[in-house]
This record gives C-alpha cells, sequence and structure tokens, in this order.
C-alpha cells in the first residue's frame, strides 16, 4: 500500500461523490425546468385552442345573427311585409327574429367575458327588442286594422346597430390576430429560453462527463497499480474481511499453501493454520479487530482522513498437505465502501527458516543445538500456556559414557552418539523437537503430550537403545521425564526433568523416571 497514495485515494473518491451529487441535483432541476416549460407550453396550446374556440363561436354568431337579421332574415321579411302587408312575410318575420334571438343570446355568452363588448351588445340588444316590439303590435292588429299603421309607425332605425355589428366583427377578429400574437411572442420567448437553458446544460453535464470520465480512468490506474501490486509481486496477497472470508489473492497465495484457485477462493484465514489451532487463531483474529482495528478505525474518523491501519508479525501456517509453512505477514486494515478490509502481504520464510536452521543444528548429530532447545522450548511453554494444550519434556543421557570414551577411545564414542541420535529419532514425531543438549545428552520437547504419554515413548526408547551393541558394545540410556506446570519457566522445568535423570540414573541406570 505505500505505493499508493492515500490521501489521493481518498479525495478522488469524496469528489467522486460529490459529481455524481451534483449530476443527479443537475438531472432533477433539468427535470423541474423542462417539467415548467412544458407546463407553460402546454398551457400557450390550451389557450390558442381556447381563444381560437371563443373566436370560432363569436364571428358564427355574428354571422348567424347578422344572416338572421339582416337581408333575407328578420328585417328583409320585416320591411317586406310593412311595404306588402303579406301575411307570409309577417310569419317569416316572426321566425326569423326568433332564430336571430337565439344566436343574440348564444353571442352574449361567447362575449360575457368581454366587457369592453358590453355597450355594443345593449345597442344591437335594444334594437331587436324594438323589432320585437314593432312584431308584436302588429302580431296583436287585427287584421283589417293593420293596414292603417303607417311605414313611419313600423319602421325602426336599424343603421347604428348594422354598423356596430361590422365593428363588433372586425373587433373580435383583431382582438383575435393579438392574442395570436402574444402567444407568438410567448412561444418564442419560452423556445428561446429552453434552448439556452439546453445549451447551459448541455455544458454542465459535459464538463460532469469529462471530470467522471477522468475520475474513472484515475480510479482505473489506481485498480490496475493495485492489481499489479497483487498479482506482479514475489510476495503472496490475501484480502479478507473481518468474518475472515478470502475475498482477493494473487497467484502466489494459492500456490504458497498448494490449494489451487477455485479451492482457495473457498477457503477462511482460519484454515491456513493447523486444524487444532484454528478455533485459537480465529479468537485471537477477532481480539485483535475488535481490541486494536476498531478503536483506531472510530479515532481515525473523527478526523476524517482515511483510515489505515498496518502490523507485522509471522506465524506457521499449514498448506494442504499438512505441511508447516513459515511465513511473515504485514497486516494492513483498511476501511472501503463494503466495510473493513484486511490485505495480508505473505513472505515466504522457508528458504530462511531453513538457513536458520543450519545455525541451529549442531553438526555432528544432525540434531538441534543447546541454544536452539532452549528458544523452542521456551515457545512451547508459552503456547501450551495460551492454547491450555500438555506440554512435557524428555532428558536424556548415556549410561557409563565417560568409561566407553575412556576404554574405547573417542572414535567409538562418537559412532555412539551418531547411532543413539538416530535410534531416538527413529520414536519421536514430527511435532516433537530432538535436540543434542551437550555431550552425552539429549532432549525432547513433546508438545501436546502429557507426563504418561511422554513417559510411554520414553520406555521405547530406552528398549530400543537396550536392544542395540555397537562392535559387540552394549550401550543404555537413562531417561527423566517431567510435564510443564502453569508456571513454569524454561530453567524450571529443566532442573525438574534433570532431577528425573538423577533419580533414574541413581536407580541403577538403564531406566525411566517421572516426575510432576
Amino acid at each position: 500500500m505505500d505505493t499508493l497514495n492515500k490521501n489521493n485515494i481518498k479525495q478522488t473518491k469524496v469528489l467522486g461523490q460529490i459529481l455524481i451529487l451534483v449530476f443527479f441535483m443537475l438531472l432533477v432541476v433539468s427535470a423541474l425546468i423542462y417539467g415548467k416549460l412544458h407546463r407553460d407550453l402546454s398551457g400557450l396550446e390550451e389557450q390558442a385552442v381556447t381563444q381560437y374556440s371563443k373566436f370560432t363561436d363569436a364571428t358564427t354568431a355574428i354571422s348567424n345573427f347578422q344572416s338572421e337579421l339582416g337581408y333575407g332574415g328578420f328585417i328583409h321579411h320585416y320591411k317586406n311585409y310593412i311595404l306588402y302587408r303579406r301575411l307570409d312575410d309577417l310569419f317569416k318575420a316572426d321566425m326569423y327574429y326568433r332564430q336571430s334571438l337565439v344566436s343574440f343570446n348564444l353571442l352574449q355568452t361567447t362575449l360575457q367575458d368581454n366587457p369592453q363588448y358590453l355597450e355594443e351588445l345593449g345597442v344591437i340588444g335594444s334594437t331587436l327588442n324594438a323589432y320585437s316590439e314593432k312584431l308584436e303590435i302588429f302580431k296583436n292588429t287585427p287584421a283589417e286594422e293593420r293596414f292603417t299603421i303607417s311605414d313611419r309607425e313600423a319602421s325602426i332605425d336599424d343603421r347604428q346597430t348594422v354598423t356596430l355589428l361590422k365593428s363588433l366583427y372586425a373587433d373580435i377578429q383583431k382582438s383575435h390576430q393579438d392574442a395570436l400574437l402574444t402567444n407568438n411572442d410567448k412561444f418564442i420567448e419560452i423556445s428561446t429560453y429552453m434552448k439556452q437553458v439546453v445549451f447551459a446544460f448541455l455544458v454542465l453535464f459535459t464538463f460532469l462527463g469529462i471530470c467522471l470520465i477522468y475520475l474513472y480512468r484515475l480510479h482505473r490506474e489506481t485498480n490496475l497499480e493495485l492489481s499489479a501490486l497483487m498479482f506482479g509481486a514475489v510476495e503472496s496477497y490475501i484480502m479478507s474481511d473481518t468474518d475472515g472470508n478470502i475475498l482477493q489473492f494473487n497467484a502466489n497465495a494459492h500456490k504458497l499453501f498448494g490449494y489451487s484457485k477455485n479451492e482457495f477462493a473457498t477457503l477462511n484465514i482460519d484454515d491456513l493454520v493447523t486444524p487444532g489451532e484454528q478455533g485459537q487463531h480465529k479468537n485471537m483474529r477477532m481480539g485483535f479487530i475488535v481490541n486494536t482495528i476498531l478503536p483506531a478505525l472510530k479515532k481515525q474518523r473523527a478526523t476524517l482522513q482515511p483510515f489505515y491501519n498496518s502490523h507485522q508479525g509471522s506465524f506457521i501456517g499449514r498448506n494442504k498437505n499438512g505441511d508447516m509453512v513459515p511465513v511473515k505477514i504485514d497486516l494492513t486494515a483498511y476501511e472501503s465502501g463494503h466495510g473493513l478490509r484486511l490485505l495480508t502481504v505473505l513472505t515466504d520464510q522457508t528458504y530462511i527458516r531453513k538457513l536458520e536452521f543450519k545455525t541451529q543444528i549442531e553438526p555432528f548429530t544432525n540434531l538441534v543445538n543447546k541454544d536452539t532447545i532452549k528458544q523452542s522450548l521456551a515457545t512451547e511453554i508459552e503456547r501450551a500456556r495460551r492454547s491450555e494444550h500438555a506440554l512435557s519434556l524428555i532428558f536424556i543421557d548415556v549410561d557409563g559414557f565417560k568409561q566407553i570414551n575412556d576404554t574405547k577411545g573417542h572414535q567409538f564414542g562418537d559412532k555412539v552418539l551418531i547411532n543413539i541420535s538416530e535410534r531416538i529419532n527413529q520414536r519421536v514425531r514430527d511435532s516433537d523437537v530432538l535436540g543434542r543438549f551437550g555431550g552425552d545428552e539429549f532432549i525432547i520437547i513433546c508438545p501436546e503430550c502429557t507426563g504418561l504419554q511422554a513417559a510411554a515413548v520414553a520406555e521405547q526408547i530406552r528398549k530400543n537403545i537396550e536392544s542395540f551393541e555397537l562392535e559387540g558394545t552394549k550401550i543404555t540410556i537413562s531417561l527423566g521425564i517431567t510435564e510443564c506446570q502453569g508456571n513454569d519457566t524454561v530453567k524450571s522445568i529443566l532442573e525438574r526433568a534433570d532431577k528425573a535423570l538423577y533419580v533414574a540414573k541413581q536407580g541403577g541406570k538403564n531406566k525411566i523416571k517421572l516426575i510432576d
């Protein structure tokens, strides 16, 4: 993670979130503006339709009224009756009057929202009423007396009404044209505003798009860098969640533990340790997260800074075949959008351990030396105390070895030590630590082994050596056994095992002795 600029990653993430938020806000604003403009245009369309409908109704009503009132209508037949006194003209005049009255009422209804026309409609209505009164006079006058009514008495001055009808028609037509022009101006204004808004949003969306593309490329480059770091590195990389589930890993990781890619993807981090220690490892891992990582995360959140927390350590893993895999680990905890993640870098320590092993081996017998025995014993005591497992120690000494050296020579004595170490090694487990403590003394560290179990092993070793002769010389050993107690140290357990060995020697040699 050192190759990545952590602050830049956080800033890029925040900037990306802000741009996405702005993008959606612009979408909402543009939708609202579009809705407003759409409603305005729809309103103009509805207004134009309404105005056209009113114009059509008004002009139709005027035309019908002129036709029913004027030439060929009421006035025409009314005047013919005055001239010729024909009843047929009187009846037709009455019929057309009723039709013109209907058209006039329709005209009044159509223009009722236009107060500027009330005066003209009043004059026209008065003329129509005057004709109605004259018509009623004729209708109510006996037939023999109708001829006595003079033309002057029957006639009505309707010139103003005719003029007003023409003027009213022209005014309505002009008002309609003015309304069309006003609507057209508003339409042009809204269209121009829409163009400006579309252009402005197009510029903003283009800018946001360029920014998002840049951030995407930057994020992609970061991911490529991380991928190159993970998949191109010599080390093994494993990314897991807080439950220990393995989420990502490189090829070196699954090869290190001997699993295929598909097999490794189904594993948990706890599956990479010895089966008997998986529960303990899980408890330690969860304790580390709860007691170390989460408090640090809480503290870091208060600073609004990206959270990264690194730790180093080592442990002994187990591969698919059950073989030990010593590794050094660099653990980085970080917070992602999916929660807390643990990135573990594992460095295989097998080769280093082999080099260390060479410095820990006593070359003569090919067993670990005294210092290594003490180090291993300290580690196993701590592990036994932590896991509450048994631990036992076997202290071995060759009986009469000084006499063998004195009588047979040092070369023969060396052969004795080599053969005894080989025969002891045949009886120990892979998990046991067998070493030469010095001179003719050997020690076996027996993890997860009680004192009685260690005594049984010691008895088998004793019998195996007892049945052995080297160049006609019988060789025996004495063994002291003890089991680790809760407050033991390296010094105390060695002293107790040495005491057990001393008791076995004092008991006649070629014996074992267990001291609790």
